[in-house]
């Protein structure tokens, strides 16, 4: 979740890490900088990548689509006709301020890893994987034949004006494949009660929330509540729940994202000196050390996200009180009551009470 969603602030938690949070990405840029070193002109020409960003200004926001390690040569397809995942040559990352619903299927703001799947009956489907925690989510997609292989696998993200507002456009050309999707931004909401500043989202009027959905971030002005990203959990058998999730999982998930690239290009880097290319004098063991801290350095990270997601960074709210009817839709508001400010959640399964007094830590 990214925190332009709010004025900064000088003082207080709202916008603080914990400091054990603060050591570890800290940690990881550390280890970023060694990974990314200065090597010799002639090992970096061996084996560069060339980073590609597509992006897209609407007003003060913008949308990017990247590739973070493009390869100068073509890959060869996967074969589609076969059930699976396949991951884009040199990762693909997409980053929203805000919600965007991508041909049906929501995904909240924040970075998200992209994939390749294919499920039953050859059905192609781009695979988002959340940054900032949660599942997956699968955004279908058209599926064409380019005439001819493009020379370069190309990921660009446009906007285009039409009757219906302005649509994103998502297009991924890998050798003759070529996948697209549209996609629905949704409209930012602001929302101050006493000490309490909501940022929520103006859902489209028939909107089904998925299981797990993001409905926007939450902090206290007085700065004793720190900032929160709210997530509605419903399911079929269960009370709907109200997740308050610590927002440096998403850094932390994206220090580990450049890590791991990092630590690949060096991989790929030692493997070509093992293979007979030409390296300079004490290359090949300084890359063995860059590898050893990355290692080391993933697995702190590692550790980290699975604490913030066993429950250190994460706290369930229940309903309060009886649930009221439901509504097509979904609608998120703070409201004052005896018991002091609730947040209302409102969908087809019905009106939703949460307690936020005590919920910010």
């Amino acid at each position: 979740m990214t925190r332009s969603l709010f004025r900064k602030r000088q003082t207080g938690a709202g916008h603080r890490c914990t400091t054990t949070c603060h050591r570890i990405v800290s940690s990881a840029c550390l280890v970023l900088v060694i990974l990314m070193g200065p090597a010799s002109s002639r090992a970096q020409q061996a084996f560069s990548l060339d980073a590609q960003l597509s992006r897209v200004r609407l007003g003060a926001l913008e949308y990017s689509l990247q590739l973070p390690d493009s390869p100068a040569v073509v890959p060869a397809l996967p074969d589609l006709t076969r059930n699976g995942v396949y991951e884009l040559p040199g990762g693909l990352l997409l980053e929203l301020p805000l919600p965007v619903i991508w041909s049906g299927t929501l995904l909240p703001p924040g970075k998200h890893s992209l994939a390749i799947e294919v499920s039953g009956r050859s059905v192609v489907k781009l695979l988002a994987r959340p940054l900032g925690g949660g599942p997956s989510a699968r955004i279908p997609v058209v599926r064409g034949i380019l005439d001819r292989p493009g020379e370069r696998i190309l990921a660009t993200l446009a906007a285009v004006e039409g009757s219906e507002g302005t649509q994103l456009v998502l297009r991924l050309q890998w050798g003759a494949l070529l996948l697209g999707c549209q996609g629905q931004r949704v409209a930012r909401e602001r929302q101050q009660l006493g000490d309490w500043i909501l940022e929520t989202y103006r859902f489209p009027a028939h909107f089904s929330p998925p299981a797990h959905c993001v409905i926007g971030v939450i902090e206290s002005g007085t700065g004793d509540k720190p900032l929160r990203r709210l997530v509605f959990t419903t399911s079929a058998d269960e009370v709907p729940r109200l997740r308050l999730e610590d927002p440096a999982r998403e850094r932390i998930a994206a220090a580990l994202d450049e890590l791991l690239r990092s630590l690949r290009r060096s991989q790929i880097r030692l493997r070509r000196i093992e293979g007979g290319a030409d390296a300079q004098a004490g290359e090949e063991d300084s890359l063995r050390r860059r590898i050893t801290l990355a290692l080391q350095q993933r697995l702190a990270l590692d550790q980290k996200l699975a604490q913030l997601d066993a429950g250190e960074g994460v706290k369930v709210l229940l309903p309060s009180g009886t649930p009221g009817a439901g509504s097509p839709g979904l609608r998120v508001r703070m409201e004052t009551t005896e018991s002091g400010a609730i947040l209302l959640v409102e969908s087809a399964r019905g009106s939703f009470q949460f307690l936020l007094a005590g919920s910010g830590s």
